[in-house]
């Protein structure tokens, strides 16, 4: 279990609005379980669990893309930071 909100899951059915935090939450926090091949399958049974129509379009696009593209897309990300990093600390 990557993450433990099983036990969230009887208050999910009963409160769209708390459906609707849970599953922003997991969208969010899935991308990075996304990107590393040891958790990639437990994070896609998790995403099962989204009501995808109530998720913003990006993370609609983001989850649609081929793992690979989403962890190049991660690792771009990283090394932008680290030269971002790198410019503000030679000033």
């Amino acid at each position: 279990m990557l993450w433990h909100v099983d036990d969230l899951e009887p208050y999910e059915q009963s409160n769209p609005d708390y459906k609707l935090m849970i599953d922003s939450l997991r969208t969010y926090s899935m991308q990075f379980y996304i990107t590393d091949r040891r958790y990639r399958k437990q994070a896609r049974e998790m995403l099962k669990k989204v009501d995808w129509s109530r998720q913003p379009k990006r993370m609609q696009r983001l989850y649609r893309m081929p793992a690979w593209l989403i962890t190049a897309r991660y690792r771009l990300m990283t090394l932008g930071s680290k030269i971002k990093q790198q410019i503000l600390h030679t000033r």
